[in-house]
């Protein structure tokens, strides 16, 4: 007895449980290939690519042309001995 099963009818489970394991993993493997050769993956290279940059560029360069602006060192009050 395993589990609390009798050997054969064990058996029969375990080859039961194994083909529904092996059937699942040809299925993952169909599906991992269908989405690897019908869906590439970007490269960045693409045209909202391009303008996302180009959008986070400028608004990068236009908060630190703001901030320059608005710059004001500190001034210190003359230290009295």
């Amino acid at each position: 007895m395993i589990l609390g099963m009798s050997l054969a009818t064990f058996t029969q489970f375990h080859v039961i449980i194994s083909l529904i394991g092996i059937i699942s993993l040809v299925i993952l493997a169909l599906a991992i290939l269908a989405l690897y050769t019908y869906a590439p993956a970007p490269t960045q290279k693409e045209p909202p690519f391009a303008v996302a940059q180009g959008v986070v560029l400028m608004l990068f360069i236009g908060l630190g042309v703001a901030a320059f602006k608005k710059f004001r060192p500190m001034t210190r009050a003359p230290v009295i001995a």
